[in-house]
């Protein structure tokens, strides 16, 4: 919507056909300008294919590449069903990894673009519960990092955002839990309750998430923009105390953190 409301023709991509409709409501009542939306689930090929040949056709080009399809997917290394991690790599790595691949011929023959990556705060270290979602992001930020050498040659920029907690809908539409986290039974229970006392904790401080469409928006528009963007309070502080701790300091302070949330 930010870049509707600033003039830019934007491109849409919805899994569901149902939310088009909301998303042209909202996109009308806010006066956001031109958004045209698309029916693309990054995990389907032929999806991504025809939705990038489409923007093409119409709009003659990509100048800026948004790849912020993911949702997570939670639960214990040891219970993790193997099958919803595979889904969850599906989306959150082989979907942008797909969208990017398209996309980049494109930008190669324009002789410019930016690709802006949401990654998360995650993306550098891994909480405990949320061991498969940390390693898409981890794997995000891998990926990014090589293209951003890959493709500087060819005038292409690649930005990824670090965002922290803020109040969207990942916890209810956007996450999938593992149904053994529940279990009062579960070896686990103790780390579970320490982990949930630490998200409710981060919870209350959740931001608009508007700060992250601005951080995108200057990842977008900067002359030269910066490779990592960190966005909120707690991806601030929990970035930066994992640059400058060592391995041991961090996971301590971490167990303190969950068994004592302040």
């Amino acid at each position: 919507m930010l870049f509707a409301g600033r003039g830019w023709r934007v491109w849409a991509g919805v899994r569901d056909p149902d939310r088009a409709h909301a998303l042209r409501a909202v996109a009308t009542e806010a006066s956001a300008g031109s958004i045209e939306i698309l029916t693309l689930d990054v995990a389907k090929h032929e999806q991504v294919t025809s939705a990038v040949a489409e923007m093409e056709r119409v709009a003659g080009g990509v100048d800026v590449l948004v790849n912020n399809a993911g949702y997570g997917y939670f639960g214990f290394v040891e219970q993790a069903d193997l099958d919803e991690v595979r889904a969850n790599f599906e989306t959150n790595v082989f979907g942008l990894l797909a969208v990017t691949q398209t996309v980049l011929p494109i930008m190669r023959r324009q002789g410019r673009g930016r690709i802006i990556n949401l990654s998360s705060l995650v993306g550098r270290f891994a909480f405990p519960l949320s061991g498969p979602y940390c390693a898409t992001k981890h794997a995000v930020e891998a990926l990014s990092e090589a293209l951003y050498h890959e493709v500087r040659g060819f005038g292409i920029h690649v930005s990824v955002i670090q965002p922290g907690m803020f109040l969207t809908d990942f916890q209810s539409r956007s996450l999938r839990v593992h149904p053994d986290t529940d279990n009062p039974a579960s070896p686990y229970a103790a780390v579970r309750e320490g982990t949930r006392r630490r998200r409710a904790k981060q919870a209350e401080a959740a931001g608009d998430p508007r700060e992250v469409a601005e951080v995108i928006w200057k990842a977008a528009t900067a002359p030269t923009p910066r490779f990592r963007y960190r966005v909120g309070a707690d991806a601030e502080e929990y970035l930066s105390m994992r640059e400058r701790m060592t391995d041991e300091e961090f996971f301590a302070e971490m167990e303190t953190r969950h068994a004592n949330p302040q």
